[in-house]
């Protein structure tokens, strides 16, 4: 490593003379230095770019990852998750998120076996991420402010 960093310092010197007459030496850890103050500077750059671009945010466009970002907007806890994330398995695996979208999955008649004694807990999600009361009411006619 020595002989490298020895190697590196000769050749600034010698580049040096060429370029500065009054000196003899060029001062080898300004040389390495620059390069790296430049390489911190352009990183620094790209991460704000990046950060003002998406807004904080990178695209999603992995299935796991946009149903993690779908319970933590619906403030589930862990075991609502894991729950959800049974239902969401068995019902298309590819596209667990789908499971916010679709609130037959939750009928106690298509539940799989597995979960029917988790009825209740599913029917408390299901009321949750759907507002299941409001949705009853306007299907039978009735807004939400009574008329």
């Amino acid at each position: 490593m020595g002989i490298v960093i020895g190697q590196v310092e000769k050749f600034f010197t010698q580049t040096g003379k060429y370029y500065r007459e009054s000196s003899d030496r060029v001062d080898f850890y300004w040389g390495l230095l620059l390069p790296l103050c430049v390489l911190l500077a352009v990183t620094v750059i790209v991460l704000l770019v990046r950060w003002f671009w998406f807004g904080g945010d990178r695209p999603c466009n992995d299935p796991r990852r946009l149903f993690r970002r779908l319970c933590q907007q619906h403030n589930l806890n862990t075991v609502s998750r894991k729950l959800l994330w049974r239902l969401a398995e068995e019902r298309s695996p590819k596209h667990p998120a789908r499971v916010f979208l679709e609130p037959s999955w939750f009928d106690p008649l298509r539940i799989s076996p597995k979960l029917k004694g988790r009825g209740r807990e599913l029917e408390a999600l299901r009321e949750h991420l759907f507002d299941v009361a409001a949705f009853e009411s306007t299907r039978a006619g009735v807004t939400v402010d009574g008329t």
